[in-house]
């Protein structure tokens, strides 16, 4: 039994059973291979001590659930940016790390990351690797620490540093793309969600009052509204504390290592529009995520492992499967065609590509391809939105009203009777 193979078999025997809250790691074996595990560990230092023991080369070790400082995205990509320049005009790293800290001194947002890249400075002067000492700071997550951990391998720095800057920028331009384009119809669903909830706290109750005193019979939409407008004045209270407490959880999901369930995630892929805007969206990420992956140096089965961890629900089980046929000797296209998911010209790019010898092109113009796909999904998602929340809104308010007028149509009856 090789030493790669011991280390396997030992670390799996060590992590099994573990609980949650454990130190997370992630590494490769003396083959090239990744792997990942979790164990318990005073700190980061003794486990990395204990990982090397093991044969295992640690990249990144993180604390499940652990809070961590908000990194400003577009601080981050010009961050990574000015170090790539710096390290590619030969400067010593840990200068390099130093000034760009120095750079970023100043707001509240610019100051977490001039902190961080200071720790980062210290620990790669205690003799840690750039990848290792990212990851400690909380800068950049597994996928940027296994293409620096290559990068400084074969001294293309620079080159990784540079790829992991444009995909934090396209990442980050996406998301803004998608909230731009949402932020009117989500706007005007919340004022009519507000406005509904007014007039069912304040206006319907005194309607009811009315219709009581003249012992008018109500008809059934009208009463179905005054029944709840009753439950909800009642759990007013509750449904505020409900509603703060959801804001708090979102809140706090987006500083902790979270990750949406697989369950939920599938769930919205089979939505109409929304499914082909997040598969697009799901698509467009790792196949970027494979072609710096490859460009850096990365293996062919070291990168697809790489887009798989970057990836989620159904997708990552769908590069799970192509990274198990391709290590088998299969062909990538081969993998792919035999899942059947992947439209035609995918395949056939990547079998371009694979023939070539040139997958990396081939994988830029997939790339492209599934951004303007994204791209069109979004504007037809936002075409649609505005007049749905019309819709929406029209029929809460509209439905109240006629729900509260209706009565009155029978209040002559009543008034002659009496």
């Amino acid at each position: 039994m090789d030493a790669a193979t011991r280390a396997r078999d030992e670390t799996v025997n060590v992590t099994v059973g573990e609980s949650s809250g454990l130190l997370i790691w992630h590494g490769r074996l003396s083959d090239g291979a990744a792997i990942e595990g979790q164990a318990q560990a005073a700190d980061k230092r003794e486990l990395r001590v204990r990982l090397s023991k093991s044969g295992i080369y640690p990249l990144a070790i993180t604390r499940r659930g652990r809070f961590t400082p908000h990194i400003d995205t577009a601080a981050l990509a010009t961050a990574l940016t000015q170090l790539a320049q710096l390290v590619g005009a030969s400067v010593p790293l840990t200068d390099a790390l130093a000034a760009v800290a120095r750079s970023h001194r100043g707001s509240r947002a610019s100051q977490r990351l001039a902190d961080a890249f200071g720790r980062a400075r210290q620990t790669v002067e205690n003799g840690s690797s750039l990848a290792i000492s990212f990851t400690d700071a909380g800068i950049i997550d597994r996928f940027g620490a296994e293409l620096i951990a290559v990068g400084e391998a074969t001294g293309r720095l620079n080159e990784v540093l540079a790829s992991i800057a444009k995909r934090l920028s396209v990442r980050r331009q996406n998301a803004k793309s998608l909230q731009k384009a949402l932020a009117y119809p989500l706007t005007v669903l919340t004022i009519a969600i507000l406005v509904t909830i007014a007039m069912m706290v304040e206006i319907v109750p005194r309607f009811a009052e009315i219709y009581h005193q003249f012992g008018a019979d109500l008809p059934a939409v009208t009463a179905f509204v005054v029944e709840v407008s009753e439950t909800l004045r009642h759990s007013l209270p509750h449904l505020i504390v409900v509603s703060a407490l959801t804001v708090a959880g979102v809140l706090t999901a987006r500083r902790i290592d979270w990750a949406m369930p697989d369950a939920i995630d599938d769930l919205l892929l089979k939505l109409p529009l929304v499914g082909n805007l997040r598969r697009a969206d799901h698509l467009a990420d790792a196949v970027r995520t494979l072609l710096i992956a490859i460009e850096s140096g990365v293996p062919l089965v070291g990168a697809l492992m790489l887009a798989q961890s970057t990836s989620r629900g159904r997708l990552r089980r769908e590069l799970r499967t192509i990274t198990a046929r391709v290590r088998e000797g299969t062909s990538m296209t081969e993998a792919m065609e035999s899942l059947g998911t992947f439209p035609p010209i995918v395949t056939t790019m990547v079998a371009a590509g694979e023939a070539t010898g040139d997958l990396a092109t081939m994988l830029r113009h997939v790339a492209d391809q599934y951004d303007e796909l994204r791209e069109r999904a979004t504007a037809i998602l936002t075409a649609l939105a505005e007049p749905l929340v019309m819709v929406v809104l029209g029929g809460l308010v509209g439905g109240i009203l006629i729900a509260l007028y209706l009565p009155i149509f029978g209040l002559g009856n009543v008034l002659g009777g009496t």
